[in-house]
This record gives C-alpha cells, structure tokens and sequence, in this order.
C-alpha cells in the first residue's frame, strides 16, 4: 500500500549561501559608515565632497577645540541659562541661630 504524503503549509527555512551572507554583511558595513560619517559630517560643518583625509583633519580639530574648552571652565561653574532660572525663583533664608543659641543649638530628629 502506498502512503501519501501532503505539503505542510509551514515555509521552507531558505537558507543562505555563504557569499550571500558576507554581500549583506558588507553592505551593512557600508550602510553603517555612511550613517556615522554623516554625522561627523554633520558635527564638524564639513560638506559631502570634502575628502575622508580632511574631515578627519576636521574631526580632531574639533575634539581639540573641546577639550579647550572643558579646560578653560570652572570646574563649579553653573551655566548661563541655569543661572538665570535659579535666580527667577525666590527662596526664602533660613533664620540664622544667635551666637549664644548656637553653642546650645542641637539639630532636630526629622519625624516620619
């Protein structure tokens, strides 16, 4: 007796020649260059026809540049815009203790 035997509907798993898989994998090295060359692009003001040479040029003059200026800041310095936002606000002082009150002064538990 002979048996049938019937198609399943799941999908054959296509498999991929090794050629195949490294053109892929190569183009989206390239996909990925071209992405993060945009944004140094982008970054450093450089145009589309400017050579590799010169925007990396570019590039490290740029990094240069920061880090002059990370130097030059005051390691406690608090940015304009900040500055002028905490100076919008009103805060009130706490009293300040009497000299006599502060030799006896004893910091308050905090209740819960």
């Amino acid at each position: 007796m002979k048996t049938m035997s019937y198609r399943t509907s799941e999908p054959r798993p296509k498999s991929l020649s090794p050629q195949r898989t490294i053109r892929k994998e190569k183009a989206e090295e390239r996909k990925e260059k071209k992405k993060v060359e945009a944004t140094l692009r982008r970054l450093v003001g450089s145009s589309e026809d400017t050579d590799q040479c010169e925007l990396i040029y570019q590039i490290m003059s740029y990094i240069k540049e920061l880090q002059q200026q990370l130097n030059e800041e005051e390691p406690s310095s608090v940015p304009a815009d900040l500055d002028a936002l905490f100076s919008s606000f009103s805060t009130v002082e706490p009293p300040q203790p009497i000299e006599s009150d502060k030799e006896n002064a004893t910091v308050p538990a905090k209740t819960v």
